[in-house]
C-alpha cells in the first residue's frame, strides 16, 4: 500500500495557498477547545482521517466509549478497515511487555523494562490524581534501584521475564544479613534459588562483575535499610505490580504475545480499547504502557530514508495520557517520522492531571513541544488569555477624531431714577425806618428724572482634529476564543471554527502566523 513519506508532502488544505504539510504534523498538534466546541468532530476529525488517507500507521488512545466506534468510522471512509487492530480485554490481540522488551533487545535491555515499569508506577500515580511530593524522588530513586538489581537477574536465570517471578524474587529477598544464612531461608527462598541459577546454569550468562554487584546490593544495600524504609520500598513496588499479577491487565500484558507496536511501522492503526470512562484506572496504566513502548518503538527505529512509514499518537481527552516522558519524545519526534494529535478542553485540565508542586512548568514545557496549536471555542480564561499570548501581538494604527463647539449668549439691564427738592437765599436785604418799607426774597429748585438700557451679546466657535497613533494591540484577542467561533451543530449549518497557529509560519490571507480555519462535522449528531 502506497504511503506519504515526503515530508512536503501535503496533508489538509488550509486555505487557497496554504497547506498543512507531514513535516507539520511531524512536530505535534495540540488541541484545545471547550466541551461542545467541535474540536474533536472538527479538526480532530480532519487531521485523523488526513494521516489515514495518507496510509501511516498509528496508535490511539480511547478515553470515551464511542471513540472506538469513530475511529471504525474514520477507517471506513478512507479505505483504511483492513488495518485497524482493536486491542481490548477478553479480545484475541495480547501483548506480553517485558517478553517484548527483552526478546527484541536481550538483556541490554533491562534497563528499557525499569523504565517501562516505572513509567507504569507513575501512570498508576496519576490515575489517582495525585502529583509528587517532596519525598516522592527517594522512593522512585529506591524503586529503579531494586527493578534494576532484579531483572537482569531473572532473565539471566530463567530466559525470560515474568511478573509473577518478579513479585516472588524481591519477597523472599533476606531481611538482614543473618537471613541470608539460615540453612531454612536458603532451602526455601525463590530468590537464592534464582540467584544461584544465574551464577552456576544461566540461560543468558551475566559478566561476573555485574553479578558481583547485584549480589552486593542485596546483601549489604536492601538488607541493610532500616526495617520501615525497606517495608516501604517493597510495598511501593508489589502495589504496582498488583494490577498485572491477575484480571484484565494481566491477560492482556503479561501472558502472550500477538501484536506488537512495531506492527505499526507495516501499516497498523493500534486502537486500545479500554476507554478511561468505563475502566479507569486499569484503562489509564494500560494506555500509560502501550504508548510508552510504541513511542521507544518510533524512536528506536531509523527513519532517516525516505521511504520510511510515517506513524502518528493520537490522543483526545489526553489529559489522561500525559506524562513526563512525552515533552522528550516530541522534542525528536520529526527525526522519527512520528506525528502527535493530543486534543484537550484546556490548560488548567493539565495541570490539575500533571500535579505535583509545579504543574504548570511541567504543561509548559510539553506544549513548546507543540509547533501546531489548534484553538477551538472556550469559555477558559486562562486558555484563551495563553492563546492569545501564544499567538502574540503587532503593531496597529489607531485613528482618533475629535472636535470641540462653543457658543455664548450675555444680556444686561440697567434702570434708575432721581428726584430732588432744593431752596436757596431768605432773609432780609433792607429796612428804611422813615418809610417803614421791608424787603425780602426767596429761591427754590428741583428736579426728578428715570433712565433705563439694554445691553446684549453672542459669541461662537468650533474647532476638530485628526490624529494617528501606533500601538501594540493583540494579534487574536482573548475574547475572540470566547464568542468569535462557530461550535458546529445545525445552527451553524455543521461547520466549526479555530485558530490555526503556527509560529513559523506566515498564512496568506493574515500574513501573519495565524489562520482562521473552518472544518465540517462529517457525519457528526
Amino acid at each position: 500500500m502506497n504511503y506519504l513519506s515526503d515530508l512536503n508532502a501535503p496533508l489538509l488544505q488550509l486555505s487557497n495557498g496554504d497547506v498543512f504539510t507531514l513535516s507539520d504534523a511531524c512536530r505535534g498538534v495540540q488541541v484545545f477547545g471547550g466541551t461542545g466546541s467541535g474540536k474533536s468532530s472538527g479538526s480532530g476529525r480532519a487531521l485523523a482521517e488526513a494521516y489515514l488517507r495518507a496510509n501511516f500507521g498509528g496508535l490511539v488512545m480511547v478515553a470515551k466509549p464511542d471513540e472506538t466506534r469513530r475511529w471504525q468510522t474514520y477507517a471506513m471512509r478512507t479505505g483504511r478497515e483492513p488495518s485497524l487492530l482493536v486491542v481490548k480485554p477478553g479480545g484475541p490481540l495480547r501483548l506480553n511487555f517485558l517478553d517484548y522488551i527483552l526478546t527484541k533487545d536481550g538483556i541490554e535491555a533491562a534497563n528499557t523494562a525499569v523504565d517501562v515499569l516505572l513509567r507504569i508506577a507513575e501512570a498508576s500515580r496519576l490515575s489517582k490524581d495525585r502529583g509528587g511530593d517532596g519525598g516522592s524522588q527517594f522512593f522512585e530513586d529506591a524503586t529503579r534501584q531494586l527493578l534494576g538489581n532484579s531483572i537482569p537477574v531473572l532473565y539471566s536465570a530463567y530466559g525470560r521475564m515474568e511478573l509473577s517471578a518478579f513479585y516472588r524474587f524481591i519477597t523472599s529477598a533476606p531481611m538482614d544479613a543473618k537471613q541470608a544464612e539460615d540453612p531454612k531461608w536458603l532451602s526455601e527462598s525463590f530468590f537464592f534459588q534464582t540467584m544461584s541459577k544465574a551464577v552456576q546454569d544461566p540461560i543468558h550468562a551475566l559478566p561476573s562483575h555485574e553479578l558481583g554487584t547485584i549480589a552486593g546490593y542485596w546483601r549489604f544495600d536492601f538488607a541493610q535499610l532500616d526495617k520501615e524504609t525497606r517495608s516501604n520500598i517493597l510495598i511501593t513496588v508489589t502495589s504496582l505490580l498488583s494490577r498485572f499479577l491477575k484480571g484484565r491487565l494481566h491477560d492482556l500484558f503479561c501472558t502472550t504475545t500477538t501484536f506488537v507496536p512495531d506492527m505499526a511501522f507495516q501499516g497498523a492503526v493500534i486502537v486500545l480499547d479500554m476507554p478511561i470512562k468505563q475502566y479507569d484506572a486499569e484503562g489509564i496504566i494500560a494506555a500509560q504502557l502501550l504508548k510508552y513502548l510504541f513511542q521507544r518503538a518510533a524512536e528506536a527505529r531509523d527513519a532517516s530514508a525516505p521511504n520510511v512509514r510515517p506513524v502518528f499518537l493520537f490522543a483526545d481527552e489526553s489529559q489522561f495520557f500525559i506524562n513526563s516522558y512525552d515533552a522528550e519524545f516530541l522534542s525528536t519526534a520529526r527525526s522519527s517520522k512520528a506525528c502527535t494529535v493530543f486534543i484537550t478542553q484546556s490548560l488548567p485540565t493539565y495541570y490539575a492531571k500533571m500535579g505535583g508542586a509545579n504543574p504548570e512548568h511541567y504543561a509548559n514545557m510539553l506544549l513548546a513541544n507543540f509547533t501546531t496549536k489548534i484553538f477551538h471555542a472556550s469559555g477558559c480564561r486562562v486558555t484563551n488569555q495563553w492563546a492569545a499570548e501564544s499567538i502574540g501581538q503587532q503593531i496597529v494604527r489607531r485613528r482618533s477624531e475629535s472636535m470641540s463647539r462653543t457658543s455664548g449668549e450675555n444680556v444686561g439691564w440697567n434702570e434708575g431714577e432721581n428726584a430732588g427738592t432744593g431752596h436757596s437765599g431768605s432773609g432780609i436785604s433792607s429796612y428804611d425806618r422813615q418809610s417803614y418799607r421791608f424787603t425780602s426774597s426767596t429761591a427754590s429748585s428741583a428736579n426728578s428724572g428715570k433712565s433705563r438700557g439694554k445691553t446684549g451679546g453672542e459669541s461662537f466657535s468650533e474647532q476638530s482634529g485628526v490624529s494617528l497613533s501606533e500601538q501594540k494591540d493583540w494579534k487574536v484577542p482573548p475574547e475572540t476564543f470566547a464568542g468569535g467561533l462557530r461550535t458546529g451543530g445545525d445552527v451553524h449549518h455543521r461547520r466549526t471554527d479555530a485558530i490555526w497557529h503556527q509560529p513559523d509560519r506566515q498564512f496568506q490571507p493574515t500574513a501573519s502566523n495565524w489562520l482562521t480555519v473552518s472544518f465540517e462535522q462529517v457525519g457528526a449528531p
